[in-house]
């Protein structure tokens, strides 16, 4: 697939999006979680299409977080780590494309020595259960390890989660071990270490079905609070409680996962055991996300539509979520598909699906589809003067210029 030079009206989209929300101090806490996610598609889609001042406008950005940003960062460690991931994936994408000269030269040990501080040295915070009163562990490695082989937990299996600032981490590490190969620079033993440990977690915790589609970590979740409420089938007033004991993971968490598995899968060497195992993980969300999650447009409805959960079950999700009123109702995380993510499936499918999500948006003002308002949509602005629907819009676009693959 050869990419497209971007229109005018695309230029003039990321003018008025991108490059005001890349002028911010994304590092800091309020602002670094969602940029790690709204500028993972733009980033990719600035050395997809080789736009110079697409690049030079995130370069610009990193240079300002490695001068003195990265003093300014918040403590909680899943918005820091996803910011992390940005970083990471704009280090491997400058290695690949040999644009060395838009690198700040202290940018891969900064997050490589915030890596191997949380993995070796940092004490991290785990849920406090009834039996033993651990609530800490001595360094996020010792913690997944014990997530992964302990048979203590039977009361609340989701102490056994694998969360996302875990998966996050284990991913930048990965990109930092791809990093160094593209440099031809010596192995590390702590990365080598970080993204072995990340393949024992995909093999322990992938559940695969029939039609080659796999689940992560099904009924681990079931009864966290955010799922307590997933048996039923639409919202209301004094909702009761009811679990479905093997629910699986909801959709917008999951949409990190086709990138994560790039990740890993780019660290990994070709015709490795291991290589052929992401491999066929990222073939089989692809046969996930089509075959159970994603409704397609008929002949009544122009638009796609996503069951809340990666198992295909569109029950209520995060009922009364940090003691808000409402929930989220079947179908109600389908906003989650303009951030873009999926389409690091790099399939001809993912490729449809943004191609839909563009030529028919369904955020243009006065065509606003209720099941795209929730999530990411309920916020006006992301920061600044920055709208949310115009920068979703330019996303799907961009989406459509990353590469197929398969």
């Amino acid at each position: 697939m050869t990419a497209q030079t971007p229109t005018d009206s695309t230029n003039q989209l990321w003018q008025t999006t991108v490059m005001p929300y890349l002028l911010e101090p994304l590092w800091q806490k309020t602002l670094s979680y969602n940029a790690g996610h709204y500028l993972m598609v733009p980033l990719h889609a600035a050395f997809v299409l080789n736009h110079k001042e697409w690049q030079q406008n995130f370069a610009d950005h990193f240079a300002r977080f490695a001068d003195t940003g990265y003093t300014q960062m918040g403590t909680t460690h899943l918005y820091r780590i996803q910011y992390y991931y940005l970083v990471s994936q704009f280090l491997v994408l400058c290695a690949e494309h040999k644009a060395d000269s838009l690198l700040p030269k202290n940018l891969y040990q900064l997050i490589y020595n915030r890596v191997n501080k949380t993995w070796n040295q940092d004490e991290i915070w785990q849920w406090k259960y009834p039996k033993n009163n651990i609530s800490t562990f001595k360094n996020m490695r010792a913690k997944i390890l014990w997530k992964l082989y302990t048979q203590e937990i039977e009361e609340f299996t989701y102490h056994r989660v694998i969360v996302d600032e875990e998966l996050f981490t284990m991913a930048v590490a990965a990109d930092l071990k791809r990093y160094l190969d593209l440099k031809n620079l010596p192995p590390n033993n702590v990365l080598d270490d970080i993204t072995q440990v990340a393949t024992e977690v995909f093999h322990k915790r992938v559940k695969w079905n029939a039609d080659g589609g796999w689940l992560f970590q099904p009924v681990y979740w079931h009864n966290f609070e955010d799922f307590a409420y997933a048996g039923n089938d639409s919202l209301a007033e004094n909702l009761s409680p009811k679990e479905v004991a093997d629910v699986a993971e909801d959709v917008s968490h999951s949409l990190r996962m086709p990138l994560w598995i790039n990740s890993f899968l780019a660290a990994t060497t070709p015709y490795h055991p291991n290589h052929d195992f992401f491999l066929r993980l990222k073939k089989g969300l692809d046969i996930q996300l089509f075959n159970t999650i994603l409704i397609p447009p008929n002949s009544s409805r122009n638009y796609y539509l996503a069951n809340n959960f990666m198992d295909g079950k569109n029950g209520v999700y995060r009922y009364h979520y940090s003691n808000r009123p409402g929930g989220i109702g079947p179908y109600e995380l389908t906003g989650h598909l303009t951030i873009g993510w999926w389409s690091f499936l790099e399939t001809a499918r993912s490729k449809s699906l943004y191609e839909t999500l563009t030529t028919n948006y369904p955020l243009e003002e006065g065509k606003v589809v209720p099941y795209y308002q929730k999530s990411v949509h309920s916020k006006p602005v992301i920061v600044g003067k920055v709208e949310a629907n115009q920068l979703m819009k330019l996303i799907c676009r961009l989406a459509v210029q990353l590469p197929i693959h398969s």
